[in-house]
């Protein structure tokens, strides 16, 4: 089998059930068809001095079309505003000929519809104080959809407070993850209120030191050191690199990153349950301190503080490499067109027959781990994408075990 028609196949395979067809601008939320993507809510005060958010944003943007983004709110403490973001949006526009062609990205449009104003000042949350970004919240929260609604607060709570305090009933359909320390302090109030009123029901992971593994400690040397990688493994490359390489002096910190890695590393078949934040994950282990709250493994300013930090920074190699990769998509074509999504495409769970009306059937399969076949496809692959797909009738689940698949003309590696 040529080269060229092994690399159609892979992309047909893995794609079509990974990532799902291209998104209509028109509805950016439909869900695809296949394997659920995460659905994920963004609370940021990006903009202003807040120049990690940025940072951390360009690496939610090259990995969004594993995500579904259901709403890009712009929030306190920073000068945070909706400009702020809908800039960032541009420059992906820009790279966005390029992105097309790897993987299903979200349309810039689609990014741009679901991008409100939160509050533009820190309190505690009131009758009449809703925003846009905050009623957001609330109608994505109210969805009724099995997959829980990720929010990811990467700057003062006060929009998510404000979306609790309006409707508490959305507690049982979402999951928040924040990165607080110096974002918690610049609104108390609406930290105290969700600690006093929703800490007991409301599932929540507060990092309040996990997160600067992002930037200290572990392997900081080579490619790996903070300035290297900001301007010369991630700033040449698009629109979106040379604008990453431009923020915080040139230098590497995305402290709100730990977020998106928290999903990303279980997305791409690394260690670690989102089900379970106690478990290890590219975005950090923590302890549970309440019946579904969840904390770092040590305190703040703790002298063993960098056990917490640790728990994010031991998997820098992994995810700086993956995203390394993943930028320089931004500059070229994929020299294999991705696929037209058929209909009559049937996607199986292993085990399951597929009916007769299926024109081809699809089973989960995804990367099985470095000691993997090790020809130059699958390590070229392996490498670019994470994924691994079925191979001479075998089919591999997430984590690497061997799963039975009896539907109709299964696909395969020759």
């Amino acid at each position: 089998m040529t080269k060229k028609i092994l690399f159609s196949l892979i992309f047909f395979f893995v794609f079509t059930f990974v990532q799902g067809g291209p998104g209509d601008p028109e509805d950016p939320l439909d869900r695809p068809q296949g394997m659920d993507k995460p659905r994920v809510l963004i609370s940021t005060d990006i903009g202003g001095g807040d120049e990690d958010d940025m940072q951390t944003f360009v690496r939610y943007l090259m990995y969004s079309d594993m995500f579904e983004t259901e709403g890009l709110v712009a929030s306190p403490p920073q000068a945070g505003r909706k400009a702020d973001l809908l800039k960032i949006v541009d420059l992906y526009e820009q790279d966005y000929a390029h992105l097309k062609t790897w993987s299903w990205f979200l349309h810039p449009d689609s990014l741009r519809a679901v991008t409100k104003q939160g509050a533009t000042g820190v309190g505690a949350p009131a009758s009449g104080q809703n925003t846009e970004g905050s009623d957001l919240i609330v109608a994505r929260g109210k969805v009724d959809d099995p997959r829980p609604l990720w929010i990811l607060v990467w700057g003062s709570i006060t929009d998510v407070a404000q979306a609790l305090y309006d409707a508490p009933e959305i507690k049982e359909n979402i999951r928040v993850y924040t990165i607080g320390s110096w974002n918690t302090r610049q609104d108390q109030a609406a930290h105290k209120y969700v600690q006093d009123v929703h800490k007991s029901d409301l599932w929540w992971i507060e990092n309040d030191v996990s997160f600067r593994g992002m930037y200290q400690e572990g392997n900081l040397s080579g490619t790996y050191n903070n300035v290297t990688y900001s301007n010369n493994i991630i700033g040449p490359y698009g629109a979106l690199g040379n604008f990453y390489k431009s923020l915080k002096s040139g230098s590497l910190k995305e402290g709100d990153s730990p977020s998106i890695l928290y999903l990303l590393g279980h997305l791409l078949g690394h260690p670690g349950d989102p089900d379970d934040p106690t478990q290890e994950h590219w975005g950090g282990q923590f302890v549970k301190v309440g019946d579904m709250h969840y904390d770092d493994l040590t305190d703040e300013f703790a002298s063993d503080a960098v056990r917490s930090k640790m728990t994010v920074a031991k998997w820098r190699e992994q995810f700086a490499d993956h995203f390394a990769n993943r930028i320089k998509w931004t500059t070229k074509d994929n020299p294999v067109p991705l696929p037209v999504i058929k209909p009559d495409t049937c996607y199986i769970s292993p085990g399951e027959t597929a009916p007769d009306s299926c024109d081809v059937t699809i089973t989960p399969v995804n990367r099985i781990g470095k000691n993997a076949n090790n020809n130059r496809d699958m390590k070229f692959f392996r490498e670019h994408f994470g994924f691994i797909f079925s191979k001479h009738g075998k089919h591999y689940d997430f984590k690497g075990r061997r799963v039975p698949l009896d539907g109709k003309r299964s696909p395969s590696i020759e």
